[in-house]
């Protein structure tokens, strides 16, 4: 940028402004940044936690089955006699 006219009359040069006001949204872009990525990390907290107990429930629906086939299983032999 090339020197202005009423650079000569102001404290900081024209284009020292225009970098304080890029600063300044930069910051408040960063700091909006942030809050999302705290937000993200929440809800990637909570799928893991939702995954674990989906995880569980699975386990357990299946430890029900074989369960239930070993009881099954245990009622034909005890009747397979006749």
């Amino acid at each position: 940028m090339e020197p202005q006219i009423i650079d000569t009359y102001n404290e900081y040069p024209y284009g020292v402004n225009v970098i304080e006001e890029l600063n300044n949204e930069l910051e408040k872009v960063q700091l909006e940044n942030d809050e999302l990525k705290e937000v993200i990390m929440e809800f990637k907290r909570i799928i893991k936690e939702y995954r674990k107990k989906k995880d569980l429930e699975l386990i357990f629906e299946e430890l029900r089955r074989k369960e239930e086939l070993r009881k099954k299983r245990e009622n034909k032999s005890t009747f397979g006699c006749f």
